[in-house]
């Protein structure tokens, strides 16, 4: 047994959190008695003591801090910290498949489970079928949600692999939609919540002015958006225009979706004016019982600029205009001024 097995054996019988140098030098000395003749004995013991670190054998004190003590050549620790389990090194050995070249670089135990797996895959997988991202996740890894906790947009480790590499592709969430039997125009209005939906399709099945109806169902709309387009392809110069609640989470929601559809060159939601008028012409407001209570300024500006400044005095003062508002009753009750038109000059 080399000198530096032998003092680590005798370190892990000592049982502290922490040995100090003094106890060191009894420990090495005790192995080693002829070095007690040396003058350099702990400057011996030091450099023992860097290779041990090196090995991952122990701890030592941080250099920037007060635990190392100056001697005339060189610096001694102060203590030190046995490492009571050994850490596995990471024996990275694999042929790896050209898209995952790279990875002969991975030193993390756990990164490199990941990409052997997926290493797997790629070298055991013939086909060439894009499937659903969480449905070639269990392919990989026995599990249909670890794929997508490993992802960030649409690559992994950094961007240095696509989910395409994989043959996979994300799902958005489809939406519940209404149409009624015919209509002339290529308008759709998606609304917030599920009560105000199954009321204005009910107004919608009489007079016909919307394409669909579509249930947004609150913060789910800003993955389900995606489905816009593909849903309602067939229609020429679509036009999508957006109701729901007056309050910091009902403007969050098509603001932040509309950022994403800029980024994405597709058609804009725009507010749909005349129901967000008839809203705050109720003059009626409710104490805000939200955790949000602060809209930002980008998404009040996604309102009409003349509704602005009364939606800012209303959050401002925690109140809040619930879509249902408008409900069942006052669709019916002026069916022939219910005939929604929307401005978009705004």
């Amino acid at each position: 047994m080399d000198k530096k097995k032998m003092f680590f054996t005798k370190l892990k019988q000592e049982d502290k959190n922490k040995i100090y140098f003094e106890r060191l030098r009894t420990i090495f000395l005790s192995l080693f008695p002829e070095q007690k003749f040396i003058i350099d004995c702990d400057n011996n013991i030091t450099n023992l003591l860097l290779q041990m670190e090196e090995d991952e054998l122990i701890n030592l004190p941080s250099k920037k801090g007060t635990h190392w003590e100056c001697m005339p050549n060189y610096f001694r620790p102060k203590w030190i910290q046995v490492i009571s389990e050994l850490k596995n090194k990471v024996i990275n050995d694999v042929v790896w498949h050209p898209k995952l070249k790279w990875a002969t670089d991975i030193k993390h135990p756990a990164q490199l489970e990941i990409a052997i797996k997926i290493n797997n895959y790629l070298k055991n997988n013939s086909s060439k079928m894009n499937i659903p991202l969480n449905e070639r996740s269990l392919m990989i890894f026995d599990d249909e949600k670890k794929l997508a906790s490993l992802t960030q947009g649409e690559s992994l480790f950094g961007g240095k692999l696509s989910i395409k590499d994989l043959n996979c592709y994300q799902v958005t969430h489809p939406f519940c939609y209404s149409s009624p039997v015919s209509c002339k125009t290529n308008r759709i209005l998606i609304l917030e919540n599920a009560a105000t939906y199954h009321s204005f399709c009910r107004w919608n099945d009489l007079n016909q002015q919307y394409q669909a109806i579509v249930l947004g169902s609150g913060g789910m709309f800003e993955n389900s958006h995606w489905s816009l387009e593909t849903t309602f392809s067939i229609l020429p110069d679509v036009g999508f225009e957006y109701f729901g609640d007056l309050d910091p989470s009902g403007l969050r929601i098509p603001a932040n979706i509309n950022k994403e559809r800029l980024k994405n060159k597709l058609t804009q939601i725009i507010p749909q004016q005349w129901l967000y008028e008839q809203m705050i012409a109720a003059k009626k407001h409710f104490i805000s019982k939200d955790k949000e209570t602060e809209c930002t300024q980008e998404d009040i500006l996604w309102l009409p600029c003349n509704l602005r400044n009364e939606t800012k005095e209303l959050i401002k003062n925690n109140q809040r205009i619930p879509q249902e508002i408008l409900n069942l009753e006052w669709l019916f009750g002026f069916t022939e001024l219910a005939i929604i038109n929307v401005d978009t000059s705004i």
